[in-house]
């Protein structure tokens, strides 16, 4: 798919210089990716669409594929308290970071210790915006679980991890911990990345769709039109 961002507006360019050609530029609706669409004299009136159909859905192709993982919206998680026995799953957004790594959490939309939904933590905050005097930095998390920057707040509750920031290294020790809401003993225990485990969920552009299907609502429609004619 990635060839097809990298390809796809080269190879048209190269019609149009080669060829007695009319070229239209179609432009998505976020205004960053556009395609060719090509007309000759000798054109139909039919070909002209279908010409026009296939460009847009080049644009939408091209975007979903130029689209990166780094604009994920969402990190799906398990982590297992092995001092308290608790399974922690849940959903984090936020945005993965340009080192496909890191992703740094806004919110959490969904929270369960051992399979039971938990209230929500409704404050997000680093655990060195917490522990360390005067600094500010963001809420991260990591794919990979080697850097932890967390700490999530909702009404009594408390759920934190200290991995690789500077609150780890004051503690002397890599820290993960939460209250007994959260499933936790309300102490801090050695975090363990063996016991986490993260995978990231895409959100497409939604203009990248709407592009993709009025091209091959596009074509359909003539599809329909052509056998329209055919049993006439």
């Amino acid at each position: 798919m990635q060839n097809i961002a990298i390809f796809a507006i080269p190879i048209l360019l190269s019609s149009v210089r080669s060829q007695n050609c009319t070229a239209e530029i179609v432009i998505d609706a976020s205004m960053r990716k556009s395609s060719l669409y090509l007309e000759t004299p000798q054109m139909s009136r039919q070909a002209r669409s279908i010409s026009k159909a296939m460009a847009i859905i080049a644009v939408g192709l091209a975007t979903f594929a130029a689209t990166p993982s780094a604009q994920a919206s969402e990190l799906d998680f398990r982590y297992a308290l092995p001092g308290e026995g608790s399974v922690l799953t849940g959903t984090f957004d936020g945005t993965l970071l340009s080192d496909g790594n890191d992703f740094e959490v806004t919110s959490v939309s969904s929270l369960f210790v051992n399979g039971v939904a938990v209230t929500l933590p409704t404050e997000v905050f680093s655990m060195d915006d917490i522990y360390v005097l005067g600094t500010h930095s963001p809420a991260e998390v990591s794919l990979d679980g080697s850097y932890m920057n967390l700490y999530l707040i909702g009404d009594l509750d408390v759920l934190a991890f200290a991995v690789g920031d500077q609150t780890a290294v004051d503690f002397g020790f890599h820290a993960a911990g939460a209250t007994t809401g959260y499933g936790g003993s309300n102490f801090f225990e050695t975090y363990s990345s063996a016991d986490w485990s993260a995978s990231l969920g895409a959100v497409p552009e939604p203009g990248s769709f709407a592009l993709l299907g009025t091209g091959v609502l596009g074509l359909a429609g003539l599809r329909r039109q052509r056998h329209g004619r055919a049993r006439g």
